[in-house]
């Protein structure tokens, strides 16, 4: 695992705030990819870890009014 940025399941439980039993249940219901080398301990990428806070994203509602103003006048938004 050289050269990749891997945590602990206790590390990964403290970077996102949760237990290490939540760490447990998001890996084993395939919300957060993990690693277990050799059927040893589970491993966790930050950018996993990352990607998975990132999915959680919710527009604010000027975020939103601005999108729908845009798709109303034409506009292309991303």
């Amino acid at each position: 695992m050289a050269g990749q940025d891997f945590l602990t399941t206790q590390e990964a439980a403290a970077y996102l705030g949760r237990s290490k039993a939540g760490m447990y249940q998001l890996a084993n219901r395939g919300r957060v990819p993990y690693t277990r080398p050799a059927g040893g301990k589970c491993y966790f990428r930050r950018a996993d870890l990352d990607a998975f806070l990132s999915s959680g994203y919710h527009p604010s509602s000027a975020e939103t009014a601005a999108q729908a103003d845009a798709r109303l006048n034409g506009e292309v938004s991303k």
